[in-house]
């Protein structure tokens, strides 16, 4: 069963009050009308929370009130509630000025009929039920601004502010009413840095933009800022919508970083020994310019990706690879480590590598890294004072005249104290 509407007619006029009952008598199964003749007594009823009132037909001229004052004073105790204005008084700025302050609808007593009322108490029904969804939209959307984290101001198109949050507030060092005491046109570090070379292009394109930007504000606050720009239209008049975040410390971040990255690529690009980090696969992920050159490559970046098994003979690929799952499984580093470096196209080299895990941020292994020293020559060295020697030694023992060594430092000693003596002639 549809429940019916609540009417409220306030008016003293008893051929008027028999008239609008006549005229909704064929709606009876729709409407439930209940009249007073006096406007406190009327009010009276809207206070009632039981069977509470859906709609109110309003005469202006009433025994304790005339004029909009009825209705002003109506409105202001039941402001969500759709109000039809019922009047001998055919007077176009009245009525213009009681719509204007909320009324749903102004009808002229010698010109209404059924059709007209009950259109007028339908649209104004649901008219009012549209305004009261709209306004608690609007409402959320307030608390919800206000409440954001994120700085959200709205200017005109003129350029005037017409609302911001406290967030905005705080991230700019201004008091809310600063804020909305600007105009953006007249903003100087708007000009400044950017932001109203976007805001005129976001209004006139009507498409919104998002940057980074470095901005003080007229308020004495230096703040990195990620900022979006959009537009959207009231009332037929264009406006700017700015919502920005604080990134300061990010960037603060962002720049530690950069920085040390900036001293890892400036290790890895001029240190003349092979540094080199690789994944849990023993995949290559970053290693130093000199590692790459001696492997052949001219940038290290060609390198990425690549195993010791594409680079080496498969002896040798196949024990450092040993070496690092062995690192990878038990955490313990290798240092100091003679490794001769063997290849399927050109002569071995020998290197001093150390060997250690990788860590991640939250101290797992994920990989390896290491520092190896080409002591190639100093090995090629070794190796030549070793043959050295082993020829010195054949000479001894395969020589068929006897040779023999003989300490002569003592006779060394003598002839330098003669010759200190003066004696010369040996």
């Amino acid at each position: 069963m549809t429940k019916k509407t609540n009417l409220l007619l306030i008016e003293d006029n008893p051929v008027d009050a028999r008239l609008i009952q006549e005229l909704l008598s064929e709606f009876s199964q729709e409407y439930n009308l209940e009249q007073t003749q006096q406007l406190s007594d009327g009010l009276k009823r809207l206070s009632e929370y039981e069977c509470p009132i859906d709609t109110v037909l309003l005469d202006l001229s009433l025994p304790d009130s005339h004029g909009l004052e009825t209705f002003e004073k109506v409105h202001s105790l039941a402001p969500r509630l759709p109000i039809i204005i019922i009047t001998s008084l055919d007077d176009e700025k009245i009525s213009e000025e009681a719509v204007n302050k909320g009324a749903q609808d102004y009808l002229i007593k010698g010109q209404l009929n059924s059709p007209l009322l009950i259109r007028a108490i339908r649209y104004a029904f649901y008219r009012k039920q549209a305004e009261q969804r709209i306004s608690e939209t609007f409402e959320l959307n307030q608390k919800i601004l206000a409440a954001s984290a994120s700085g959200t101001i709205t200017y005109k198109a003129s350029g005037q502010c017409v609302f911001a949050n406290e967030a905005a507030g705080k991230i700019l060092n201004a008091s809310i009413s600063e804020l909305l005491s600007q105009n953006y046109h007249t903003i100087e570090s708007w000009k400044k840095y950017g932001l109203y070379t976007i805001a005129q292009k976001v209004l006139k394109t009507k498409k919104s933009y998002q940057k980074e930007i470095y901005f003080a504000s007229s308020f004495g606050k230096t703040v990195w800022l990620d900022c979006f720009l959009a537009t959207f239209t009231i009332a037929d008049e264009n406006h700017l919508l700015v919502i920005f975040d604080d990134i300061s410390e990010r960037k603060k971040i962002e720049e530690a970083l950069n920085w040390q990255q900036y001293l890892m690529q400036t290790l890895l690009d001029n240190y003349p020994d092979a540094i080199y980090f690789k994944d849990a696969e023993s995949r290559i992920i970053e290693l130093s310019k000199a590692l790459a050159e001696k492997l052949g490559f001219v940038n290290p970046n060609q390198v990425i990706g690549k195993t010791d098994f594409e680079l080496f003979s498969k002896e040798h690929a196949q024990k450092a690879f040993d070496d690092e799952q062995k690192i990878i499984k038990t955490g313990k580093p290798l240092y100091n480590i003679e490794e001769k470096e063997t290849y399927p196209d050109k002569p071995p080299t020998w290197v001093i590598t150390s060997k250690m895990p990788l860590l991640d941020q939250h101290h797992n292994i994920i990989g390896t890294f290491g520092i190896s020293q080409d002591i190639t020559e100093r090995k090629r060295a070794e190796d030549e004072l070793h043959d050295s020697q082993q020829r010195y030694q054949s000479l001894f023992e395969d020589s068929p005249t006897p040779i023999w060594e003989e300490d002569f430092s003592e006779v060394k000693k003598e002839i330098d104290i003669l010759k200190k003596k003066g004696i010369t002639d040996f």
